[in-house]
Order: structure tokens, then C-alpha cells, then sequence
């Protein structure tokens, strides 16, 4: 068996890390499994930690001065499993239109990158890059054990990016 890490941009903005483990066959290579690893990005980076609870983000600072490498380190302090998927903002993509209406909303919202950190006490890193000032959206879609979404429930939040 061999593993190799690997490191591509999965959007625009989010750059994803993985560990790839492959097992030999006659002839071939076989992928057996993957697993995250924390993407390794040039640049000024800003490390913000996110705590994922049941059901709420709590991110450790108010506004983040713009980096040119936003790492968000999330940890699953719930007993669920959760996510963080990230929109940008505007004057009609808002934390009460995403609750409001959630499918229409977010149809128009610019997506931005996303992480799940499905187990509790798990933790996970989500690189984004070229973010520009403004608001961002973050939103759990995972739902339930009665099938209502966790952003239903208060998993959604914005934070801010400030200019230089």
C-alpha cells in the first residue's frame, strides 16, 4: 500500500487537503480510502476557530481583518454531526432571508466552500482564499433526528470581513 497527499482548489475560494491511501493489485493501483488533512496555503494567513455546537456557530473573534488565507479550525462541540457551508452576503442574502427561505435565497447567494465535521469532538480545518471584505453567511444544512435542518434551529451565523 502507498498513500500521497494531495491538494486541489475544490471552488474559487476553498482550498481542500487530502491524504489518498491506495492498495497494490496485479497491474494496477486501487484508491482504499482518503482522509483530510489541513491543506498547506502560501500566504498571510489568518487562523479563526469556530466551535460547532447543537445549534449554533461560535466563531473566536468578532471581524476578521482581510488575510489573503482565512483558515477556519472548526471543532464539533455537539453530539451531532455538523457542517459549516459559506455564502457570501448581500443586501438579500441575510441570516433572516436564509431562515425565511433558505432554498430562494441562497439559489442567487455566491456559495463559497463548505466542511463537515460529522463527529463529535472532531475538528477540521476549511482553507479559503481571495475572500474580499463583506459579510459571509455560514449555514449547517445537516438535519435533525426529526428531520428539521439545524440552520431551522439557529445553526446560522455571519461573520465580517474588514478591509486593510
Amino acid at each position: 500500500s502507498v498513500s500521497v497527499d494531495v491538494q486541489y482548489d475544490q471552488t474559487q475560494y476553498q482550498v481542500v487537503g487530502e491524504r489518498w491511501f491506495f492498495t497494490g493489485t496485479p497491474g494496477s493501483w486501487v484508491l482504499d480510502s482518503l482522509s483530510p488533512i489541513t491543506p498547506d496555503v502560501d500566504g498571510d494567513t489568518a487562523v479563526v476557530g469556530v466551535t460547532l455546537s447543537d445549534y449554533a456557530f461560535e466563531f473566536n473573534v468578532a471581524s476578521i481583518v482581510q488575510p489573503e488565507v482565512l483558515m477556519l479550525h472548526l471543532v464539533n462541540a455537539g453530539a451531532e454531526p455538523h457542517e459549516i457551508v459559506i455564502f457570501r452576503g448581500s443586501d438579500t442574502v441575510t441570516v433572516d432571508n436564509v431562515i425565511a427561505d433558505a432554498e430562494g435565497t441562497l439559489s442567487t447567494a455566491e456559495f463559497i466552500g463548505a466542511l463537515e465535521v460529522p463527529t463529535p469532538g472532531e475538528y477540521g480545518d476549511l482553507a479559503l482564499v481571495g475572500l474580499e471584505p463583506g459579510t459571509y453567511i455560514a449555514v449547517c444544512f445537516i438535519t435533525d433526528a426529526n428531520g428539521t435542518p439545524h440552520f431551522l434551529e439557529g445553526m446560522v451565523s455571519e461573520f465580517e470581513i474588514v478591509g486593510i
